[in-house]
């Protein structure tokens, strides 16, 4: 919604004489990008009961399945979306696998503590609590944020992020398997 309102700001400044702006050709022949944290997902939960939560979490096993039915779906519409749109390149990263990979081989990446958060409150296990978050009295902030994949319990520091990027550069995780140089050709 927001693309679609900024593209018709720009078309509209530029028919009333502004430079510089983003042209009709050029918003055709951009590189779009789409990601849909953790916390977009998560803040959803915040307002449903138990009952409509319940069947995607498996209190037994303490297992969320939402996030792989969130990226099965995700996956299956693009695939409908590339069948349906021949004129646009659509590739889905499967984030999910990428965050897991990092989470579960932590150690191997150079991290510790792999679910404790750099900047939060409460000490091990988590450093997390959603009341007293980074930035408020009370937190704490870890010596070497490198060694940590959570920056604050939400978003990831900036060394979990270089490898994400990598991840998805390497297009191993993506379908179809597209390399980035495929986007920057003329």
């Amino acid at each position: 919604m927001l693309l679609l309102q900024f593209r018709a700001r720009s078309l509209e400044l530029i028919s009333k004489g502004y430079k510089d702006l983003v042209t009709d050709e050029e918003f055709n022949n951009a590189l779009y990008t789409i990601d849909i944290g953790q916390n977009d997902l998560a803040g959803s939960f915040t307002y449903l009961s138990y009952t409509p939560v319940n069947p995607i979490y498996d209190n037994r096993n303490k297992k969320c399945y939402l996030a792989k039915e969130f990226n099965e779906q995700l996956r299956t519409l693009c695939e409908e979306l590339r069948s349906e749109m021949k004129n646009v390149t659509i590739v889905y990263a499967d984030m999910y696998s990428i965050k897991y990979d990092l989470i579960a081989h932590a150690t191997n990446y150079g991290f510790e503590n792999p679910l404790m958060a750099c900047c939060g409150y409460g000490g091990p296990p988590y450093n997390y609590n959603p009341n007293t978050t980074c930035g408020q009295t009370g937190f704490n902030v870890c010596n070497e944020g490198a060694k940590y994949i959570s920056w604050d319990g939400v978003h990831y520091t900036e060394a979990a992020n270089s490898i994400f990027a990598s991840k998805i550069l390497s297009t191993y995780y993506s379908t179809p398997q597209t390399s980035f140089n495929y986007f920057c050709t003329s």
